[in-house]
């Protein structure tokens, strides 16, 4: 349990104008070994789960 202030006052969030501590560029997650392909795919937005509440019992 903390007793103290905690950060109290200090920006909790980068980047920050306050001088605030940052990300350490020396410190990364480990790498993973995948047995699958890692990639970006392409997002398919389907626009059918988007309704105004209501809608369908108004035209029932």
């Amino acid at each position: 349990m903390r007793v103290d202030a905690n950060g109290e006052g200090q920006a909790n969030y980068w980047p920050n104008s306050f001088g605030a501590p940052g990300p350490d560029p020396g410190v990364s997650e480990p790498a993973m070994a995948l047995d699958g392909a890692a990639d970006r795919y392409p997002f398919k937005f389907t626009n059918d789960d988007f309704f105004r509440p209501g809608i369908s019992i108004a035209r029932s």
